[in-house]
This record gives C-alpha cells, structure tokens and sequence, in this order.
C-alpha cells in the first residue's frame, strides 16, 4: 500500500548543519588573493574552512602515525604546502579535493615555518636546525640553502615588493636575530637589536621602512635604503607582541587620519592597538574579547567586584585586505578562537569559533527583528534608527519591521541562532546559517547552564562560580552599502547581549537553572551543587531597565550590572547534589532531580514540599514538564526514562526502557505526545508516548556523551551538543520523507505496470531491464525459467546481460547466489550463470569491494554446486539398481494378477509394459492368475509359494528347461527345484547359491548405500535369533507335502508342480515366478 502522512507526528530527523573544530592552536593563514577560505591547525591536519558559511571544505590529513608541523598556501588558494613530522614536504592540489601532487624529503629536523613568495614560485622552510631553505614548488627540488641562525627558525617571510632583479627573504631565530636574504646576490645582513623572539614583520606602503614586533614588547623601526638595514627608531609597547600588520590607506575608524598610515598590533593584553607609522603614536585600540570586564555597580554601598578580567591572549595577527566586505583584520586568541575585525570601522563583526571543547547546555535565541545600517563610502555607519539617514524614514521604518526570516517586531519564537555553553567561561552565541558568533565575557569559571525568560528579553546564565548573570538580549544587525544590498562579509551581524545583573547566593557551583514559563511571571530557579533550592524574583531588574533605557532616550544604558544577593526563597531540596530543575506550564509546579535516585515536586513561589517520586535506580539527569498533560518526565543513569502524574496520585505512568546508557536529555514536542531523548553513549531516540515505542534510532552523528538537547517550542527544529565538540542542528524530515516515499512509490507502480506490458508483449530483454531497476529477483527468475524452457531463446539472454552494467551483472550474480541454494531452481541458475561467464569479464568496471563480494559469491555458487553434482551422480547410480531388478524382472515374467493376489505389488493395469525393450503382455498369464486368485480366498497362502526367477547361469547356456531357484528373503536359504517339482537340495550348490548371493548383495549394499546405513544393518542381523531360520522353512515344507498328500483333490496342485498343462506352454513362453508370502 502507499506510505500515509504523518498526522502531527514526527518520524524522522535529519542533521541540517553541524559545528565540528576547524582550528586547535597553531597558524592560521588565508590566500593572498583567494581570500574566501580559511586555512587552520586541526589535530595535526589542515582544515579548509570556507569563511562566509563556516562549513568545512576539506580536511588534508597527514596518514596515520604522522602529522603536520607547518603549512602554506600559494596566492591563488589552489596548491597547498605541508610539512609533516616525517620531514617530508608535500603538495596538494585543491581544486581536486586535496589530492597530493608529490613529495619530497627536507630538513632533517621538523619545519616550524613555511611561507610562499607572491609570485607563487617558491616556498622558504625554516626548520629546527637552524637552517632556512627555499624549494621550487613545481619541481620540488632545492634551490637556496642558508645557515648561520644561532637558534630555532620561527619566522620566514617574503619582501611583498620585488623586482626581477631583487628579491628578499627574512628570518627570525630565538634570541632575537633577524637575517635579510637576497636571494638573486646572495648576500645577507644579520639585525641583533631585539631581546627576544621577533615574531612580526610588516613594510609600510612604499617599503622604505621595515617594522618589526617581538616579545621583548617593543617595536623596532628600521629603514631599507640602498638595500641597508638600519634602526631608526625603538617604541616600547609595554606588551609581549605576537603580530604586526601594516594598514591599508582605506582603513577607517574614528579619528583616522586619511594622510596617515597606521599600524596594528596584538598581544597578551588581548587588545588590537594602532599606531601612527611616522611617529608610532597609539591612536586607537579595540578590546578584541568586548565586554570581558563586567563591574558591579556600587550604589547600593556593594563591595567592588571585577569579574572575568582575564584578558584574552592573542597569539596570530595577520590582514585579509581582499576579503569582501571591505578587508579584515584577523587575529586568533589562546581559546581556539578566530576574530574578524573590519577595516571599516574596526568593529569586530564575526568570530569563528575553533573548537568548542565540551558543549554542556544549549537554548535557543529567540528571534529578533533586524537593524539595518547603511556604510557609507568613507565607511562612516549610519543606523536607521539613530544617525543621519542615507534612505528616507519610511524605507528605515521598513527594513527595521522586517528581518531575514520574515519575522516582525513583536513575533517570539525560535531563530537559526543559540547560546552554547561549552568547558569555558564565555558563552558562544551562535548563528546557524552562518556560523557567526559572538562571544559572552563575564563569569569567571565554566558556565553549566543557560535558561531564556519567556518574553525573550533576557538571557540566564549559571557557572561554576556560583553566581547566575542576567544579559539582555540585544538587536541583531545587517551592513547594507549604498545601493541598499548586504554585505557578504558582514551580513547579520549578532549583537553580544550584555550583562545587567548578578545573583549571588550559592556556596557551589550552579548546576541547573530554570525561567518562568508564562511571560506574566518574573522569577527563574536556580540549583547548585550544595542541594539547595533558590526562587529568585527579578521584577525589580525589568522596572530598573525600563527607567534606564526612559532616562537614556533610547541609546542603550550605560548602567553596570547590579548585584542581588537576596532569593526570595530558598530551601535544601535533595540528600545528594541537584542536577536539573523544571517548571510547569503553569508557573505552579516546580520539579527537582537529584544523585539521590528521586523525583521531588514543589509548589512555587513558596517552594512547599508536594512529594516524592521514587523508582529510578540511580541518579536523576534531567526532568521535563509537558505542555499539555499534567505529567513530568525524568531521564536516570538506570537508563529509563518515567513519566510521572503531577495530580493527586503521583503514580508512575509509563516506563521506557532502551537506552543502553545513562540518559541525559528529555523533551516533549508536538504537543506532549512524542518524546526525544539522549544518552551517554551517543544515541538519540524518538518515542510515542501513547504507545510507548521507540520509532527512531540514531547514533552515528556525535561521537562521545550527548550532554545538551533542545527542541524548539513547534518541534520541529532540534539541536544537540556534546562530549565530542559537535553541535548538530536537526530538522523534522517526517514531511520530506513522506512525500520521497510516495513518490518512490508512485514510480515503482509505473515500473511494474511497464514490467507487466512488457512481459505480455514477449519483450524480454526490456522485461530483465527493468526488473533489475526494480530489484525484483523473483520476477527476473520467472523469466530466466521461461527462457530456459525454450532453448531457442538463448540469444536474448545473451543480449539481456550484455545490455546491464557491470553493477548489475554482479547483482545478478548475487541473486544467483541465492537460487543456487535451491534444488529446483538449480537449473535455471547454472543456465543463467554459464552464458554471463562465457561472454562477459564479471570483475570488469567494479570497485575492489564489489570485487571482494562477487569473489565470495562465487565461492558460495561452486560449494552448492559441488553438492549438487554429487547428489545428481549419486541418484545416477542408484539408477543401475533398478535397471538390474528391471531387466531381471523381464526375464522371468512376473504375473502382475499372481502378485496382487499373494498380497505383493499392485501393478499398474495396462495391457502392454514395455521396458529395456522388453514386452509384457499381461492377458497371456491371465489363466492362470485367476485360478490361484480365487483359491486364495479361502486357503491360506503355502509357505512353498516363495519368490522364484531364472537361473542366470543356465539361461546364458540356452537351457529350456531351467530350474527354478527357491528364495527365501527370511534366512537366506535356496534350493533347486527339478522338472516334476522334486525340491533337490545339494550342499554344494547350496553353498555356492548363498556365496554367490552374498556377493551380490554385498556389493549392492556397498555401492549405493552409506557406511552409516551399512553399520546400522550389521548391527539390525546381529540382533536376529541364533536359531536358524532355514531349518523352519524345511520343516514347514516337510508338513506342508504331508497335508497334501493326505488331501483327496489336489490335481490343479500336482499339475502345476509335475507341469501338466503348464509344460506345453513353457515351450512356448516363459516362466512366471510364483509369489507368496511366508506363514
């Protein structure tokens, strides 16, 4: 039948989007001119990033048990240079999805720096011993080798301006010394002036001066004139330095100078600094982690509290002028962070966020309408909202109404944009079409867990410190340029909520904090680590806000956040720590669970106990409530998750057993009738709550714990995040997938019909075609059968085979496989299977693991075949057994009335059988079979009626007057009748009789039946009586003669037995044996 619709209910879910680590530490580069992707340091191998949607391109890995040490790009971004921890240097072609070109062996010490000069030629390597070497790209061979570094080579950079007759190349060591190498003249200048490790050089415009940075936190100025290197000028920056860049003309920002040019750069105070190139003037800075320093507002008479003040080292600085919207000033922090700091303006517009370590929790933004801000030529920004207007109000008025996803002022519900808190102190917030985020400065220690108010305005966070932070969310933004069109490396720009409160109260860590659920109440939960319980009220934070943002005329407040020490009520909740908390729809139940294995419910806001749910195991991980019952769920490290009535009873109403870890996360979506789950071992599963089943299964997405799951409020979109780094962004496929089916559906009925006419038609090799599309191996088996059966119809299997691809000839195969296995459909396989392998190369075409399945396919066939094939010789033989009995058979002439009537075989009645060419006439006995019918009606059968045939050996001497041999099948005894049926016994052909029979018999029993069979019949005769069976026989003999003799009519008897009328026939005809059943 076709697929159904789902009816509300979800089936699927397919990943949309997945964060993973493109950047561990280390360099960080773009193209020179390509500066669309992003190349970085990952876990020893080299991430390709493309920078405006955050997806990673490709992943160039050293092989196994090796890494990378250093890497380059060439200018156009098509060749990339490695250096592995194997001293080999290798190329890579990346417009053939990172395939290496070649190799070749280098410095006999690992390489820590690499640099391409710009014309893309060459590549100089600076290696640990202390050796700097340049090598031809293309060629990969050596063309300049320069020593004389008394340290380390850390740095190697190309001169950007050259001629054709001068090009420089300059190094730095530890200690400080810098070398200048000419590589067309060779000659080479040594500069000492620095203490320590120079690790920035940078050339003004005209290259007449030379900057160089260092950690020794100065600035060295030097000048270039008639190819000298002189120091002119020291600047102390009271700061160790880890990059300096030269600015273009075209950089602005506020008090910029347009006859100046301006130097930038960053160091451990986390900080870009610019400075004048003549005078090296400090003219401005940007706070690369903004908002790091959070202070506490003091007019209550609170102690002064400077949190988070940790600055962010800076470790990379490098200019990415050509990128679009405008150039970049890109620099990388300790964290595994990458800033975009633009030239227009040098606001930080973007972060990409490297690695993300442990993601512990994850809400969801809610959405924003968006601002738009028109940047004018000069780079000068002009806010719809505030400054002087580039368009006229009505078209501000518009774009501030509507946003990328189409939302309008007032609308609350989830966007493409989270908050993450991973194993750090700063909150990432993230956009999930483009990767942007934002970073939140402002606890000190790891954040454990974010919370969203129902109104959408502020966002909860709770930290190891044991303190929860207000921030308030703010306006997201998108760079337009004149024309009113966004800029591609500024679009949506996401605003860092800032924070305007601190809850203080705890002893420990918080472990788990909650929001109200209706927009009408203003209190949120918090849980810690010292199994407490605090109801915190923040109305008077919103009433705070309102009179700030009234007294400020609408510019955002100034104000610091302010501190609360004070819940409104609080209560030890658990025996064990609290690890998660969950408020009901209606504000009126709030859930707690605990280490200590139960489920506790309390009323809010006064936090009165309600009771107890026991029946977990072990500890409580998660609990939710549901949006439509009156029922809570809770995930344990038992591996079951329980669903719980909140009403009178409190009574445990459904159990689901699955997992086969601790489970972390539970959510209720599409109304509280489906459940989504995760657990420690990194499976995720969909239940039915009314059914209690599990309709979907997935655990090949994230490779470690799942410790964060979050469902938007229509279920639809879900995103997850855990041990492993990843966060995975998860979108309901159930409509998608239904429609796929139907039409697959829809598809495979024309398919069939198409099969059907064509089969009626007689098209054969069209019929094979499209059964193979179908897979219909039982239907492709009815047509082989009927070719099989009309042999002239073997060139349309031929030109069926010849006409399927070599994938399709191995399916074939396969289903031969299967066939083979069956005794009646073993013929149709091995005709099938022969005209495949006298025509076709079946290994042709196919990949190595399609090779490796038809190899053990055939294995299989030639094992069944083998047992066909002995099966088939043994019936053979089993043949001549009965052409033997046959043959003997139509010697003697067996009367099929005699047989019937002595209680033998019941032969067929048909007047003629023919066999071996041998005629019976059944009509010729007739005679005397009536006879012998009618008296063994009454009388009993005469033990002398035994089975009798011809005497082989006298018929091959022509003998006419044969004896009869008497058998009897009991005990084996046999003796010779003469002519007038005088039985004559002679121990000497008696014994010859039975030796000659044992033969046969032996010889029988060993040709067609098993040793098994054998065994079991020598030990049936070994259970027989000792009594001979022969010395009855004769004795009953003996008394049979008595009664006849004693009996007045016996002359039918004596006729027979003296051969009255039966001897005139018997020269004639032959003999018929008599048949009769022992007493």
């Amino acid at each position: 039948p076709p697929p159904t619709m789902s009816a509300g209910l979800s089936r699927t879910f397919r990943v949309e989007r997945t964060v993973r680590a493109c950047y561990t530490g280390g360099k960080v580069c773009v193209a020179r001119r390509a500066q669309s992707r992003l190349y970085s340091w990952c876990n020893g191998a080299v991430a390709v990033t493309d920078i405006y949607n955050g997806s990673i391109i490709m992943m160039i890995e050293a092989g196994e048990n090796d890494g990378f040490t250093s890497f380059a790009v060439d200018p156009a971004g098509k060749v990339l240079i490695t250096s592995a921890q194997s001293q080999l240097i290798s190329t890579w072609d990346l417009t053939d999805g990172g395939k290496k070109i070649r190799s070749w062996r280098g410095h006999p010490l690992p390489v820590l720096s690499m640099e391409v000069d710009p014309s893309g030629t060459l590549v100089a390597t600076g290696s640990a011993d202390r050796t700097v070497r340049v090598w031809d790209i293309s060629k990969g061979h050596i063309t300049h080798r320069f020593t004389g570094h008394s340290g380390v080579v850390g740095l190697v950079y190309f001169r950007p301006v050259y001629t054709a007759s001068k090009m420089e190349l300059i190094t730095c060591s530890d200690g400080g010394e810098i070398k200048v190498y000419e590589l067309y003249s060779r000659r080479t200048q040594t500069l000492t002036e620095h203490m320590s490790t120079a690790t920035g050089i940078a050339f003004s415009p005209d290259g007449s001066r030379m900057f160089s940075a260092g950690r020794d936190s100065v600035i060295n100025v030097w000048t270039t004139e008639r190819n000298d290197y002189k120091l002119v000028k020291t600047m102390p920056v009271y700061e160790s330095l880890e990059g300096i860049v030269s600015l273009p003309a075209s950089t602005v920002f506020p008090d910029a100078s347009v006859d100046e040019r301006y130097l930038a750069t960053a160091g451990e105070h986390g900080k870009i600094v610019v400075w004048e190139q003549n005078n090296l003037r400090k003219v401005f800075t940007v706070n690369i982690s903004a908002g790091s320093s959070a202070e506490v507002n003091q007019n209550d008479g609170e102690k002064d509290e400077k949190e988070g003040k940790a600055a962010t080292q800076v470790l990379q600085l490098f200019l990415a002028e050509k990128m679009e919207g405008g150039g970049f000033i890109i620099s990388t922090t300790h964290e595994h962070n990458i800033h975009f700091n633009s030239l227009l303006g040098l606001e930080q517009t973007r972060v990409v966020v490297g690695h993300n370590d442990e993601v512990l929790d994850i809400v969801w933004a809610p959405l924003q309408k968006v601002k738009k801000i028109s940047q004018g030529s000069n780079g000068e920004n002009g806010s719809v909202n505030e400054t002087g207007n580039k368009t006229d109000a009505k078209s501000q008025d518009e774009s501030n109404d509507a946003n990328e996803n189409g939302a309008v002022e007032g609308t609350h519900a989830e966007s493409q944009a989270v908050f993450v808190a991973t194993n750090s102190s700063a909150i990432r917030l993230y956009d999930a079409k483009t990767l942007n985020s934002r970073l939140l400065m402002g606890h000190s220690e790891t954040v454990l867990s974010l919370a969203i108010t129902p109104d959408g305005k502020y966002l909860l966070s709770g930290s190891k410190d044991t303190t929860v932070r207000v921030w308030e969310l703010c306006q997201p933004t998108v760079r337009i340029n004149e024309d009113n069109i966004h800029l591609k490396g500024q679009c949506r720009e996401l605003q860092p909520p800032r924070c305007v409160a601190v809850f203080k109260g705890h002893t420990k860590a918080i472990s788990s904090i909650c929001a109200c659920r209706r927009a009408t109440s203003s209190f949120f939960i918090s849980c810690s680590r010292d199994t407490t319980m605090k109801l915190w009220d923040f109305s008077p934070l919103r009433k705070r806000q309102k009179k700030a943002k009234r007294v400020s005329s609408g510019e955002d407040s100034k104000l610091a956040p302010k501190l609360f020490r004070k819940a409104q009520n609080g209560v030890v909740s658990h025996e064990k720590d609290v690890n998660c908390v969950a408020v009901s729809l209606d504000d009126r139940i709030i859930a707690t669970g605990s280490s200590d294995r139960t489920v506790k419910l309390w009323s809010a806001p006064d936090l009165s106990y309600l009771a107890t749910l026991k029946g977990h195991k072990r500890g409580v991980w998660t609990v939710a409530f549901s949006d439509v019952d009156k029922v809570v769920c809770s995930g344990s490290g038992d591996q079951t998750i329980k669903i719980w009535s909140v009403e009178s009873d409190f009574q445990c109403l459904r159990t689901f057993q699955g997992h086969e870890a601790s489970v972390t996360q539970v959510s209720f979506i599409n109304a509280g009738t489906q459940l989504l789950s995760c657990s420690s071992d990194a499976v995720m599963k969909l239940w039915t709550v009314k059914s209690n089943e599990c309709i979907w299964t997935l655990a090949d997405v994230h490779d470690d714990k799942i410790w964060a799951l979050k469902s938007s409020r229509d279920g639809r979109s879900v995103v997850t995040g855990g041990e492993d780094s990843k966060i995975v962004f998860w979108v309901d496929a159930t409509t998608e997938e239904d429609e796929k089916e139907r039409a697959i559906y829809e598809a495979k009925v024309l398919k069939e019909q198409e099969l059907r006419n064509n089969l009626r038609a007689k098209n054969w090799v069209k019929a094979i075609r499209i059964a193979l599309e179908l897979t219909h191996s039982r239907q492709l088996y009815k047509i082989f059968t009927h070719l099989y059966q009309h042999a002239q119809t073997d060139e349309i299997v031929v030109e069926a085979l010849a006409e399927c691809s070599p994938e399709e000839r191995a399916k074939i195969i396969l289903w031969i496989r299967e066939w083979n296995t069956h005794t009646e459909r073993m013929p149709v396989a091995h005709y099938v299977l022969a005209r495949m392998l006298r025509n076709h190369r079946i290994l042709d075409g196919l990949d190595s693991t399609s090779r490796q399945d038809l190899r053990n396919a055939m294995r299989h066939i030639i094992n069944y075949s083998n047992r066909h094939f002995k099966r088939l010789d043994t019936l053979l033989q089993k043949t001549y057994l009965f052409d033997h009995m046959l043959a003997t058979t139509s010697l003697v002439g067996i009367a099929a009335g005699e047989i019937q009537g002595m209680g033998g075989l019941n032969l067929p009645g048909k007047d003629d059988i023919e066999e071996d060419g041998i005629s019976f006439d059944a009509d010729e006995e007739e005679d005397d079979v009536e006879p012998e019918l009618e008296e063994s009606e009454d009388a009993e059968i005469d033990p002398d009626k035994l089975l009798k045939r011809v005497d082989p050996r006298k018929l091959l001497q022509g003998a006419d007057d044969a004896g009869v041999e008497v058998y009897d099948a009991t005990g084996f005894e046999m003796a010779w009748e003469d002519d007038e049926g005088n039985e004559e016994v002679k121990d000497d052909d008696k014994d010859d009789v039975k030796a000659n029979h044992r033969i046969e018999t032996e010889e029988s029993e060993s040709r067609f039946s098993t040793p098994k069979d054998r065994k079991s019949k020598k030990k049936q005769r070994g259970r027989e009586p000792s009594k001979s069976a022969s010395g009855q026989i004769r004795r009953s003999k003996r008394k049979a003669k008595e009664l006849e003799s004693s009996k007045p009519n016996s002359s039918k008897k004596s006729d027979r037995k003296s051969g009255g009328s039966r001897q005139t026939r018997s020269s004639t005809k032959r003999r018929s044996p008599r048949i009769a059943k022992k007493n």
